[in-house]
């Protein structure tokens, strides 16, 4: 058992999902407007198997040690394995479900842009467990948001996925991508006009959930297998 969840004096219990959180100063400036960055709340953040923990730590570091902070806190990260889609998000359910059944009077918070926790959060609440979601709001999500009329060619256009399904499609099955990154630099490679590094990897996601759901790819481990 992870001792660090079985600590009394936690308040609340912060599971973040390090794809949302993969910008150092938006995620601890995110957790210090929302009075995070305390000995009485525990920030967990799970990073995905494509994601370098080492590195986003040490950004993480960099980021807080710019801030001059007089007080401790708690942040802790945990790489998992497995890729694949929801991988992240069933595991950060999983966790919160485990701390839940030895801390139920704390507080606990999912920092997800993703809405794949409403179920959860719905069965939880309705036990009389403080559970909620928010979101991370960056510099480029605000500007977004102030310029949404002037759509760029680095926004990822869902429009768009069907026909990046039917490229990959079109390569020969012995020569399609194997895991999650190459096919990121295919589609990066071979779609320069709407697939760029911003977006890359939503791009990847999607194309993906499309495969499985046209049961055309599943994974075994951390391949990718063809159908």
């Amino acid at each position: 058992m992870i001792d660090f969840f079985q600590t009394l004096h936690i308040k609340k219990f912060v599971f973040a999902d390090a794809e949302n959180a993969n910008n150092p100063k938006a995620f601890i400036d995110f957790c210090n407007k929302n009075n995070y960055l305390n000995l009485d709340t525990q920030i967990t953040c799970f990073i995905g198997a494509n994601q370098n923990q080492n590195t986003w730590y040490t950004n993480v570091v960099k980021y807080i040690q710019t801030l001059k902070m007089q007080s401790s806190f708690n942040l802790t990260p945990i790489r998992i394995l497995t890729q694949g889609e929801n991988a992240l998000d069933m595991v950060i359910a999983s966790y919160a479900g485990l701390v839940m059944g030895q801390n139920n009077n704390a507080e606990f918070i999912i920092v997800s842009n993703d809405n794949d926790y409403a179920s959860v959060i719905d069965h939880f609440s309705s036990l009389g467990i403080k559970i909620h979601r928010k979101k991370i709001e960056s510099n480029t999500t605000k500007n977004k948001k102030k310029n949404s009329s002037r759509k760029t060619n680095q926004e990822f256009d869902e429009n768009k996925v069907p026909q990046l399904i039917q490229n990959i499609l079109k390569i020969d099955k012995k020569k399609r991508p194997k895991t999650n990154q190459t096919l990121e630099n295919v589609l990066k490679n071979n779609n320069r006009d709407c697939v760029k590094n911003k977006n890359s990897k939503e791009y990847a996601d999607a194309v993906i959930k499309g495969l499985i759901s046209q049961k055309k790819v599943s994974f075994q481990g951390n391949t990718l297998c063809w159908k």
